[in-house]
């Protein structure tokens, strides 16, 4: 696993597809360490996960076993005291095989789920207080299966989404379409029905956040430099671009995110 973590209340580990093909990543947030406000760019993904509560004494308080849905809107999310996450990311053209929830129908939704032969090894290890590392594991164990049952069944928006995550949002749909053989519309109606997005608009998310990875793991970011990497016209075109998907410049945002700026300081909608 590759380790992507940047701030300190925050870990993430990107998961390998020969380890678990359909997964995009292992995070935790609040683990050991207050959770501090941030606020959450659009992305189009769910979570599998569980919530954790801790009274001021540090007792385990409750545990919830979580859908975690796509973000459409940014907004910040500001966590209770003693609350942390342990996820799991699931790429969104395989979350209604793997755990029969369609990205669309959970957008900007944080959902408990219902007792099932999935859900329940789950809770029962976090009810017990086990360690963060290995609630993530029995995440993971708990999806595998599912995922080695359906890796082989790919079609045209299995094999676009991939390739617009490979290139971090960058690839055309016209150039998805002729790779694909079939025909841009053909492409755009499954892709719709399997995603619940539209590919320009799932492309939109994947370059945004590639972005702020990219100026997250720098001091002073050459802004200039990163709209050429990720394909914008220019600076200019970028700044706009970002503004309008979070309300803010990327430079305010990046200071943010790196807690230089007070999230609460913020206007909704400013553009920093």
């Amino acid at each position: 696993m590759e380790d992507r973590s940047r701030r300190p209340d925050y870990q993430e580990w990107r998961l390998h597809a020969s380890q678990a093909p359909g997964l995009d990543a292992l995070w935790m947030h609040g683990v050991g360490v207050t959770a501090r406000p941030h606020r959450m760019p659009p992305h189009w993904q769910i979570s599998l996960g569980v919530e954790r509560k801790r009274d001021r004494h540090g007792a385990l308080a409750s545990v919830h076993v979580l859908a975690i849905g796509p973000v459409e809107n940014s907004y910040v999310y500001a966590p209770q005291a003693g609350t942390e996450l342990i996820a799991l990311r699931v790429e969104p053209e395989r979350a209604t095989d793997v755990l029969g929830l369609h990205p669309r129908e959970h957008r900007n939704l944080i959902s408990q789920l219902a007792p099932s032969s999935l859900v329940d090894p789950i809770r029962r290890l976090a009810e017990a207080d086990a360690a963060p590392h290995l609630v993530g594991g029995a995440l993971l164990n708990a999806l595998r299966p599912r995922l080695h049952e359906i890796a082989t069944a790919r079609h045209a928006a299995h094999l676009a989404a991939s390739w617009l995550r490979e290139s971090e949002g960058q690839m055309r749909v016209d150039s998805l379409a002729v790779r694909l053989g079939v025909a841009e519309r053909t492409l755009r109606r499954q892709f719709v029905d399997t995603l619940g997005v539209s590919p320009k608009m799932y492309a939109g998310m994947v370059r945004l956040n590639a972005l702020l990875h990219a100026a997250d793991g720098q001091d002073d970011p050459d802004w200039a430099d990163l709209a050429v990497r990720f394909g914008f016209a220019d600076q200019a075109h970028m700044v706009r671009s970002v503004a309008q998907m979070i309300g803010l410049t990327p430079s305010r945002l990046h200071r943010e995110r790196r807690g230089v700026a007070e999230i609460f300081n913020t206007p909704p909608g400013s553009l920093g």
